[in-house]
């Protein structure tokens, strides 16, 4: 078994965020893209779900904002009731 320690540091740039990798022992050019892909892979995971929590709070801003539209009432018209015009014949 192959015992490799390796730390990752990242440091932000202006343009750009540059990843630097410092080993220790025998270390494959495999296992180390394994790491960096996992590595990468946990970090968008993390990104999504800032992303959704920030999309639900501007969601909620914009519930508070909305006014209640005042409903308007309809008139309920009066039915005018028919006289019935009875005539008897003696």
């Amino acid at each position: 078994m192959i015992h490799f320690n390796f730390t990752v540091h990242t440091v932000e740039s202006s343009h750009e965020e540059l990843l630097l990798l410092s080993c220790s022992g025998d270390v494959f050019n495999s296992k180390v893209r394994l790491f960096l892909k996992m590595w990468r892979h946990e970090e968008a995971k993390i990104n999504d779900e800032d992303k959704k929590k920030k999309k639900k709070k501007k969601k909620k801003k914009k519930k508070k904002k909305k006014k209640k539209k005042k409903k308007k009432k309809k008139k309920k018209k009066k039915k005018k009731k028919k006289k019935t015009e009875t005539s008897f014949h003696i």
